[in-house]
């Protein structure tokens, strides 16, 4: 077991010098004379989401820069784990391409991301640079430290003091965010920071027990290494809520900000210079007149209006309209559809009842208007000729997470992602299901698409009757268990076993073997050596760290049994800790997580001594250096 807390390797550079080797250290980096860290970007540069010229510009400068991400083949793009196929995910996400069958490029889901939200996507691009060098590194890396870049690409919910989270694993989720378990929406990188930006007065880091504001001064913490002069702490005022919004995002000057500054303006010129600006840009939700018609304009596409829709909405062109779209721009926002009512907007013709969703016309009737909350009384009254050149979205299905049963059959269906879903006696009573039950007719319940069934709660361990296979279910797929020894990780017995119908487990997808639990601490067999499996990776333990931190192994694993867990980085000894290498005589104090080479000077100026330095064998401070150089 584990007797102190254990911290999390940052991904740092380290300059080395040597002990006793003078004059033998790295020459820091000074910092620019032009970085006003009050003021990292403007809030027009940030919002320039038309900065680049479509997916076609930023491929060409993702080549440019001969980066990874330009690489447009399929075993590269699925690494990118966009949801190809799940349109209703796509939809909850606002992802303006819900029905394609490949994976798109990062260059085309950085465009569709920042269009979309409305930010700059040379913001996104040196995000992508300073967080996990995507930009400029990672050829030749090996598979499992790519995917790990490309996974948390833009370390989005990836805070300080924890683990990423989960939820945001892929370079698409990083991007446009995900829904959880319960299907709750969570915000992506790209919409995250624009709501930073637009939250009235800007909405910078937590400071001083609230949320802090443009104008207010702040006092952040620094990374240490790599500049000149720099110190621990910082006193910034926030200028304007870009900065605000970055600051919230990375609550530090050095050396995340300062990078962020330093390759927008080596790149960009922060964000002022439009890369090929083309046709003329218009903000969603212009109106624009064009050839004798009004349109408006949404994600790069242009939907026509019609006369009932100019009532209903209440739009005077004369006093909205942004402007003419002249013949030449036209190709460049293609008319795409019509523009219905807002969300949930009913409408009464003289056929029944129609519910606006997603700019799609669903039918409805009045029990599925009472169970959604909607009231036939405020519905507009309309001709079926004002309608019928919306798209048909069939069926208004009931609200999400709607739990149905019919007057006479026992089934009972939780609704997700517009399907009814049936639930079995174990998910009944694992989600506390007794009463949150609405009884609907058996007719109507028929009409609704059905998908299956609702997963157990992650966690939860499963078997069928017929296979004695024990999988555990995470994030709604199940993940066999490899062995009993991976199983007791758990701290689960066999009693604790769900067993399910082979429809049941059948209709779960299959994910990959699940490795030990998280936070395992376990000895390979084969060689002796020391782990602890945390975020997806098993981290390496030195003889010396695992005494000095008190770690015992919770269990014992084969090397085979181990192999194809990802490797991360090494836990690193206590802060304080004086380490050599037993073939050198450069002497490290670990510091904040970090090593930090000590020149005798230093060393002597901190009254250190030569009996409390650890050495280690080389091979083993190979590791530190490499995984925080990484």
């Amino acid at each position: 077991m584990i007797t102190n807390k254990l911290k999390l390797i940052a991904l740092v550079t380290v300059l080395v010098t040597p002990l006793l080797l003078p004059n033998s250290a790295l020459a820091a980096l000074p910092v620019s004379r032009d970085f006003n860290p009050n003021n990292l970007i403007s809030d027009s540069d940030f919002r320039n989401s038309r900065s680049m010229n479509g997916a076609a510009a930023i491929q060409k400068f993702l080549q440019d820069k001969n980066s990874i991400l330009a690489n447009t083949n399929s075993s590269f793009t699925s690494l990118l784990k966009e949801p190809v196929g799940n349109s209703s995910l796509k939809t909850t996400l606002e992802d303006p391409s819900t029905n394609n069958t490949t994976p798109r490029s990062a260059a085309e889901l950085i465009w569709d991301a920042s269009a979309h939200s409305g930010i700059n996507p040379q913001v996104i691009l040196v995000k992508l640079h300073k967080e996990q060098s995507l930009i400029g590194g990672h050829h030749g890396s090996a598979p499992d430290r790519l995917q790990r870049a490309l996974d948390f690409s833009m370390g989005f919910g990836c805070p300080d003091t924890a683990p990423c989270g989960e939820l945001y694993r892929g370079f698409y989720y990083q991007l446009f965010g995900n829904v959880d378990a319960e299907n709750n929406r969570y915000l992506g990188a790209a919409k995250s920071l624009m709501r930073s930006l637009e939250t009235p007065g800007g909405r910078g880091p937590f400071y001083n027990g609230k949320v802090s504001k443009v104008g207010d001064v702040i006092v952040l913490s620094n990374t240490l290494g790599g500049y000149e002069g720099v110190q621990s702490q910082q006193t910034i005022t926030l200028a304007n809520s870009a900065t605000a919004a970055l600051y919230r995002y990375t609550p530090h000057v050095f050396n995340g900000n300062y990078n962020f500054w330093r390759y927008m303006n080596e790149w960009f010129g922060s964000g002022r210079t439009t890369v090929d600006t083309g046709p003329q840009v218009f903000d969603n939700g212009s109106i624009v007149e064009y050839n004798r018609e009004y349109f408006m304009i949404q994600d790069g596409k242009r939907l026509a209006i019609s006369d009932f829709v100019m009532k209903a909405r209440n739009i005077n062109p004369k006093f909205s309209s942004a402007g003419t779209l002249s013949r030449r721009d036209a190709s460049s926002y293609p008319e795409e559809g019509r523009l219905g009512l807002m969300d949930n907007t009913v409408v009464k013709t003289e056929q029944g009842y129609y519910v606006f969703v997603g700019n799609k016309i669903f039918a409805a009737t009045e029990a599925l208007l009472a169970q959604r909350g909607l009231s036939v009384f405020t519905a507009l009254t309309a001709k079926q000729s004002d309608i019928q050149d919306f798209e048909d979205g069939g069926l208004l299905p009931p609200q999400e997470g709607s739990v149905l049963r019919g007057v006479n059959g026992p089934a009972v269906y939780v609704v997700e992602n517009a399907q009814l879903r049936l639930v079995s006696a174990l998910v009944f009573a694992q989600r506390n299901l007794a009463g949150k039950v609405q009884i609907i007719p058996d007719a109507e319940l028929d009409k609704y698409p059905k998908g299956g069934f609702v997963p157990p709660l992650d966690g939860t361990m499963v078997k069928s009757p017929s296979d004695p296979t024990v999988s555990l279910i995470a994030d709604r797929i199940k993940r066999p268990i490899p062995s009993v020894l991976v199983f007791k990780t758990y701290g689960k017995t066999f009693a604790d076993i769900q067993t399910i119908s082979d429809d049941e487990l059948t209709a779960i997808p299959t994910g990959a073997l699940a490795e030990a639990r998280d936070n395992t601490y376990y000895r390979v067999s084969d060689n002796n050596e020391l782990y602890v499996f945390r975020n997806g990776s098993r981290h390496f333990i030195s003889a010396f760290v695992a005494r000095q931190r008190g770690i015992t192994p919770d269990v014992t694993f084969t090397a085979a049994e181990v192999s194809s867990w990802p490797e991360g980085e090494p836990i690193l000894p206590k802060d304080g800790t004086l380490i050599k290498a037993n073939n050198s005589p450069a002497v490290y104090i670990v510091e904040g997580g970090q090593f930090k080479a000590l020149s005798g000077e230093s060393f002597k100026s901190r009254g250190l001594s030569f009996s409390n330095v650890n050495s280690v064998p080389a091979a083993e401070m190979d590791k530190y250096i490499a995984a925080q150089a990484s």
